[in-house]
């Protein structure tokens, strides 16, 4: 985004919800123009080469320079033809291209923590069961006398369910599995609920009205050191009050009760 002008990064956004939501999309008669349409397939690009041109510049740092060239020419120089808009067979103008463009992207915490690591620097990051004693004591307080659940799977998640009407808010909040990380998704579900159809001791909700979603786009926080839990946990509630605030007025008029089999 960072390298786009004004008038592309609303042209790129709105392709790009163009193509997350094709069915509404289509319903709407909502087609990708075709500077939308370059936009999103730059993105795509980049997503694709970034990782790829790393792994690269690694081999190349290795002094493994066949293995280099063959990477770059499978992995990389598709791509790079698509986000540097040239023709180009050449693989050093596609180096030095690519060179310019990620060059200019400041690197992420991630990445940096993943460098500085690499040099041999030490750095701990902070334990999941430190992070969820954190996030779900936050939760509590800033929800206090809201949520009429909470479900503990000691170092790897937290439930929160909430009523809302005829429905059920629940909010998980995971700690990574090989790595420590946080990161937390959203439900809604009836409060009503009915035996599996395949199992018969479980009981689970008559209707999903929305599964797995999350704010914003990227629910992970990823590498947390010890002075960075705070943040992480208070930029996590701050969406999760976004969820709480938009679903009763998601759900105003579609009461449970109400809705029909077919």
């Amino acid at each position: 985004m960072v390298t786009l002008d004004k008038p592309e990064q609303k042209t790129f956004a709105i392709g790009r919800l163009k193509q997350l939501s094709r069915e509404e999309a289509s319903r709407w008669n909502e087609v990708l123009s075709e500077s939308e349409a370059s936009l999103c397939q730059k993105f795509e690009a980049f997503c694709r080469v970034r990782d790829q041109f790393q792994v690269f510049n690694q081999l190349q740092s290795d002094g493994k320079m066949s293995d280099a060239n063959i990477a770059f020419d499978i992995t990389c120089a598709p791509g790079a033809r698509i986000l540097c808009d040239t023709d180009s067979n050449d693989p050093e103008h596609l180096v030095a291209k690519l060179s310019a463009s990620f060059g200019s992207i400041p690197a992420s915490f991630e990445e940096q923590v993943k460098a500085r690591r690499a040099a041999g620097e030490k750095i701990t990051l902070v334990s999941k069961k430190k992070l969820q004693k954190v996030i779900t004591q936050r939760f509590k307080d800033a929800f206090a006398g809201q949520y009429v659940e909470c479900a503990i799977d000691e170092g790897h998640w937290t439930t929160f369910c909430v009523r809302c009407g005829s429905w059920m808010l629940t909010t998980q909040f995971t700690f990574g599995r090989q790595q420590s990380q946080l990161s937390h998704w959203h439900s809604i579900c009836s409060k009503e609920k009915i035996l599996h159809p395949t199992i018969p001791s479980i009981l689970y909700p008559a209707v999903t009205l929305l599964r797995g979603a999350c704010w914003p786009c990227s629910s992970q926080w990823e590498c947390i050191v010890e002075h960075d839990v705070a943040l992480a946990c208070d930029e996590t509630l701050k969406y999760c009050r976004y969820f709480y605030e938009a679903a009763p007025k998601l759900l105003k008029g579609l009461e449970f009760e109400k809705i029909e089999t077919n």
